[in-house]
């Protein structure tokens, strides 16, 4: 699964990702690219067997 998450500021990358797990009960999830705490976000979460398309993801240019 592939998600786009507002990450809050004041939040890590894996903060999210942490939360997503809890909420969706997967073991296997992160992020394709850290923002900075202070900043707020859309962050690409992904889970499960998309967590191998995370290079292509890395790939892209961020936007703030």
């Amino acid at each position: 699964m592939i998600l786009n998450i507002f990450k809050p500021k004041n939040w890590t990358s894996f903060d999210v990702v942490a939360k997503v797990r809890g909420v969706l009960k997967v073991k296997k999830a992160g992020h394709a690219g850290t923002l900075d705490p202070l900043a707020g976000g859309v962050l690409v979460v992904l889970t499960g067997d998309d967590t191998k398309k995370q290079a292509k993801f890395m790939e892209m240019e961020k936007e703030y």
